[in-house]
């Protein structure tokens, strides 16, 4: 399998978080109680697409999408 497309955001090992709202009322306190412990990419760290897989243009731009896709097969 090969993973195409742009850089990804970052993201936690932390699943299924859990929200609570403070006492206060003016803010939550949010904590993921389940660990993603087998996954291959660190912590807090983006997936980017292999050399030749990157998408550069515009994500919007639906032809420019298309054709860049066709060249992949």
């Amino acid at each position: 399998m090969r993973l195409a497309g742009s850089v990804t955001a970052q993201d936690s090992i932390f699943v299924e978080p859990t929200v609570q709202r403070l006492p206060s009322n003016y803010a939550d306190l949010s904590y993921g109680h389940k660990a993603w412990t087998t996954r291959t990419r660190a912590n807090n760290t983006p997936f980017t697409p292999a050399a030749g897989l990157a998408y550069t243009g515009v994500p919007t731009d639906e032809a420019a999408v298309r054709t860049w896709v066709g060249t992949l097969f």
